[in-house]
C-alpha cells in the first residue's frame, strides 16, 4: 500500500491553480488503498441554490490502465441517501494505477436537501465499480505486400489507436494506397482475445465522394486476426471491381458488414 499517487487534472474539468493547490494537499491527506481498488473521495462540498457541488478525487491502484462505466454516485448523510446522479465517468478517458483524478459533481437540489444543511455526508458509489480491464494494440502482423511507407503509414495508424478494451474483437478499414492501375485497401483486425479469430463472407462497401461516382460492394471471403494484437491485411482494388478512379476512391466512405461469422 502506498500514499503515492499521481495527480492528473483533466481538461474537461476547469480547475484554477489555487483549486489544484488544495486538491494536491488534500490527495496527500487521503488514506492507503489496497491493490486493484478504485475508490472516490470528496474534498468539499458546497451548495447552490439549484445543487449541491462537490468535488471529489477517484484514486486507482489496478495495475492496468481502465475506464470506468456508467455507474450511480450518492450522495448521502448519516448513512441515507439524499441526491444521486450518474455521471459519464467515461469521458475522463484512462485512468492508470496509482493515479489521482479530481472531477466535480452536481448532485440535484431536492425538496428534501432544500429543508436541510447536509452534515456529516459521504459521496459513494452506489453500484459495485465495473473496471474494464484495457490495452494498447500493438502490430502483431503486417501482410509482406506492404511496402516501407505503407508500413510505416500502418504503425503510426495503429499508434494512433485508443487502448481496447479486454477480449474485443472489431475490424477497420484504412485510407487507400494508390499503386499504378489499382489501390489497395488496409485492413485492420484488431484482437485483444487470446485465440486467433476467423472472419467469413465479409462486405466492404466503398462509396464514393463524387457526384455520380460508382458505388463499389466488394465481398471477402476469409481473413484471419492473430490473438493479442493488430492484423493487417490488403484489400486489392482494381478495375474490374469498380468503374470508379482512384481519384474518386481515395476520399470514399468505407463501411464494413459480416454477413457470416465463425
Amino acid at each position: 500500500m502506498s500514499h503515492k499517487f499521481n495527480l492528473h487534472i483533466s481538461d474537461e474539468f476547469k480547475f484554477s491553480k489555487m483549486q489544484a493547490k488544495i486538491i494536491e494537499k488534500e490527495l496527500k491527506k487521503l488514506p492507503d488503498m489496497k491493490p486493484n481498488t478504485l475508490k472516490i473521495n470528496p474534498i468539499y462540498l458546497y451548495k447552490h441554490e439549484d445543487c449541491y457541488e462537490a468535488c471529489v478525487i477517484i484514486r486507482s491502484t489496478v495495475k492496468l490502465p481502465v475506464n470506468l462505466t456508467n455507474i450511480p454516485i450518492a450522495l448521502t448523510s448519516k448513512g441515507e441517501v439524499k441526491s444521486k446522479i450518474q455521471p459519464d465517468l467515461n469521458k475522463l478517458g484512462l485512468i492508470k494505477d496509482h493515479e489521482a483524478i479530481p472531477i466535480i459533481l452536481k448532485f440535484p437540489m431536492t425538496e428534501e436537501l432544500a429543508k436541510e444543511t447536509i452534515r456529516g455526508y459521504s459521496i459513494i458509489f452506489l453500484d459495485n465499480i465495473k473496471a474494464i480491464e484495457t490495452s494498447k494494440p500493438s502490430l502483431k502482423k503486417v501482410d509482406n505486400s506492404f511496402n516501407d511507407f505503407e508500413r510505416k503509414v500502418i504503425e503510426e495508424y495503429v499508434e494512433k489507436t485508443s487502448p481496447l478494451e479486454k477480449d474485443t474483437f472489431t475490424i477497420e478499414a484504412g485510407n487507400l494506397f494508390e499503386r499504378e492501375d489499382k489501390g489497395i485497401i488496409p485492413m485492420y483486425i484488431f484482437n485483444t482475445t487470446s485465440k486467433p479469430r476467423e472472419l467469413n463472407k465479409i462486405e466492404l462497401v466503398m462509396t464514393p465522394q463524387g457526384i455520380g461516382a460508382a458505388r463499389l460492394v466488394k465481398m471477402i471471403d476469409k481473413i484471419q486476426g492473430e490473438e493479442n494484437g493488430v492484423t493487417v491485411v490488403p484489400i486489392e482494388i482494381t478495375k474490374k471491381d469498380t468503374p470508379a478512379t482512384l481519384e474518386e476512391l481515395r476520399n470514399c466512405k468505407i463501411t464494413i458488414s459480416l454477413k457470416d461469422q465463425q
